[in-house]
């Protein structure tokens, strides 16, 4: 066949064949990443969006700022907290030196609010268009599905932004459960008003 399956039976690294257990934890990477993460990173835009209406009234004025702002939902409300690495060579890294097959622990969601990368990194600002930052990875471990996801967030807030004048956000109903890998809202209940 030619589905992803297929691709991953069939894939060579090096002259050998992957094993099941690999080739499982690479489709579970790919239903958790493309069923968990737009929906989270978007409830969290959603509540930050309903806290500056002056900021949705922007979006609705200037329609060429929606792809940037759900850019910015993804820096502000990324999911992935965390991922462990192994350095490959010798380095150093503000400061610090990194031997070759040290285990490193990077904290992304710290990374998207440093203050030496992002002008007042904690607040939500639908302007910003930072020349980067870690929301879909980095690198060989790069989102796969990074074009999917600014397209389904895209098309989310469009059409949010056409059929939704105004909304609020229900706090005492909403559900953030804790999690030391991927965080965000599993539940965002909104009360949609006629005007705003």
């Amino acid at each position: 066949g030619e589905g992803v399956v297929d691709a991953l039976l069939a894939l060579e690294i090096e002259g050998r064949r992957l094993e099941d257990a690999e080739i499982a934890t690479q489709l579970a990477t790919l239903l958790v990443g493309g069923s968990e993460t737009v929906p989270k990173v978007f409830a969290g835009g959603v509540r930050e969006l309903a806290a500056a209406p002056d900021s949705i009234r922007a979006l609705r004025a200037a329609p060429e700022l929606v792809p940037g702002a759900f850019e910015e939902m993804v820096r502000h409300q990324g999911v992935l907290q965390s991922v462990g690495r192994t350095a490959l060579v010798d380095v150093e890294v503000g400061g610090e030196r990194i031997r070759r097959g040290q285990r490193l622990f990077l904290l992304l969601q710290s990374a998207n609010r440093d203050a030496c990368e992002f002008e007042d990194p904690d607040r939500f600002d639908i302007h910003r268009r930072p020349p980067r930052h870690v929301g879909f990875g980095f690198g060989p471990h790069h989102c796969i599905g990074i074009h999917l996801a600014r397209l389904e967030g895209r098309v989310l807030l469009e059409e949010l932004l056409a059929r939704v004048p105004a909304w609020t956000v229900d706090e005492s109903a909403a559900l953030r459960p804790p999690s030391e890998f991927q965080i965000g809202y599993t539940r965002l209940p909104i009360e949609i008003s006629p005007t705003d």
